[in-house]
């Protein structure tokens, strides 16, 4: 078994905005996932607004396509400020993005890696 980790990047919401930019493509996000893997977001220090991952199964999706990502069913993945949250068995989505419930005061960024296990036998 190998075990490696991959820097997706960071998801901004700039000020004022609710929406982050998109990770999303198929060299960015399927590449990076493998037969299991954990996906960790390092969230910034100051977060008072509420902020959910949002998922849509397409490269480039529509508003209509994006799903907040729950991690177990009836509970919406919500991100605390000042924490490195473990999304276990990430998969199944195309692109994502971060979404506040309001306009954030201030930029907010999320740095975005993921750690992916494979068989190294194969």
């Amino acid at each position: 078994m190998a075990r490696s980790t991959h820097d997706l990047g960071t998801l901004s919401i700039l000020n004022t905005a609710t929406v982050s930019n998109v990770l999303s493509g198929a060299g960015v996000v399927q590449a990076a996932l493998g037969t299991s893997n954990i996906l960790m977001i390092f969230t910034p220090a100051t977060l008072p607004e509420t902020v959910n991952i949002e998922v849509a199964p397409i490269i480039n999706p529509a508003a209509g396509d994006w799903k907040r990502l729950q991690w177990q069913p009836g509970a919406d993945l919500v991100l605390p400020a000042a924490r490195a949250v473990n999304v276990p068995l990430v998969g199944g989505f195309k692109a994502l993005r971060i979404v506040s419930q309001v306009g954030v005061a201030a930029q907010r960024d999320f740095r975005v890696l993921v750690q992916t296990d494979s068989d190294s036998s194969a």
